[in-house]
């Protein structure tokens, strides 16, 4: 339905906006100097905004976006990332 395509472009352009968001809080902090010496943090809420969506178990409803930035010191020494579910629950 119409309805339901509006409903889907404005899910895809909440992920621009988000883009945009975090690509003008990243070019404050690096033009503050702060960059590298910041730990980030990124979560949401589980599903996605679409009909029955965040109300099933099926994957649509279990996935939930985590990021995290972490400056190169703190990085493996190996200078491979570093791997852990660690802050995960599984829940």
């Amino acid at each position: 339905t119409p309805e339901a395509r509006q409903d889907y472009v404005d899910y895809l352009e909440g992920y621009s906006r988000l883009d945009q968001g975090v690509g003008l809080f990243l070019k404050q902090l690096e033009n503050r100097g702060y960059l590298n010496d910041t730990i980030i943090l990124f979560s949401s809420d589980n599903g996605e905004c679409m009909p029955a969506a965040k109300t099933n178990l099926y994957e649509e409803g279990q996935i939930e976006p985590y990021m995290i930035s972490i400056p190169d010191y703190w990085k493996n020494p190996n200078n491979g990332p570093i791997f852990s579910d660690y802050l995960v629950s599984t829940t």
